[in-house]
């Protein structure tokens, strides 16, 4: 018995040791180290330099984690109690939108990966809109009332639909769309290239380190998730009051 747990113990270790040593992970090891390097520097340059703008993430973090936990509270006492999720888009609008979106914004930003961030920010927007019109559907599945919906805004713009919500979740949408479209990203990268003599860090990839000329643009970036954040909770506050609950 003794000795079938210390083989158990030693198999393990012993394929450790294999990969540590063995050549053909060496390369692996080698850009971990690099990547490590990376994301320490670029979190060292954020907290001398933008510190503001890890504090809109954590807070957009736990702006959402409250979105959750008050709607759980809200529902618990409904008479939607044992089948929300079921029945709504919102709540899952919150639990598979929201709530992972807010926590994936800072590993981005440590990567200096800012496309991540702004297609994010506009999916948060998007399926916001989206689902909060999709209440409207009279079914109680949320997955046919989206499928409907989805079929009756077939061929119209999406900044157009949204609109209808919140004007700001339309321009919102129209702005990060306008910040991912190819013409409008090579033109900032011509322009920062220009400006700085060097190439932004996303376009060599993922992940590189920040410069003194990359504030400009996570300036921006701070004021777009500032904008998200505070948009969101008013929307699904005017949500509970359509159905009839008091958040």
């Amino acid at each position: 018995m003794e000795l079938n747990l210390l083989e158990r113990i030693d198999c393990p270790l012993r394929i450790i040791g294999k990969i540590l040593i063995d050549s053909q992970y060496r390369a692996f090891w080698k850009y971990h180290r690099e990547f490590s390097k990376i994301l320490k520097y670029n979190q060292d340059f954020l907290f001398r330099y933008k510190h503001s703008i890890l504090d809109e993430i954590i807070e957009f973090q736990n702006d959402a984690y409250d979105c959750y936990i008050n709607m759980v509270k809200t529902f618990e006492n409904s008479p939607f109690k044992d089948d929300y999720f079921s029945r709504f888009c919102l709540p899952n609008y919150i639990a598979h939108v929201l709530f992972p979106i807010s926590f994936s914004l800072y590993p981005a930003l440590l990567t200096a990966y800012l496309p991540h961030c702004y297609s994010s920010l506009r999916l948060t927007v998007e399926a916001l809109g989206i689902m909060y019109l999709a209440e409207d559907i009279p079914d109680n599945w949320y997955e046919r009332k989206l499928r409907r919906f989805r079929r009756m805004i077939r061929g119209r713009a999406t900044s157009e639909v949204i609109s209808k919500v919140d004007p700001t979740l339309g321009s919102l949408f129209s702005k990060f769309s306008d910040w991912l479209h190819a013409v409008n990203y090579l033109k900032r990268v011509t322009e920062y290239f220009f400006k700085s003599h060097e190439l932004p860090p996303r376009s060599l990839g993922s992940p590189m380190p920040y410069k003194e000329a990359d504030l400009e643009e996570l300036d921006q970036l701070e004021n777009d998730i500032n904008a998200v954040r505070r948009l969101v909770p008013q929307i699904l506050r005017k949500w509970y009051y359509k159905i009839g609950l008091q958040p």
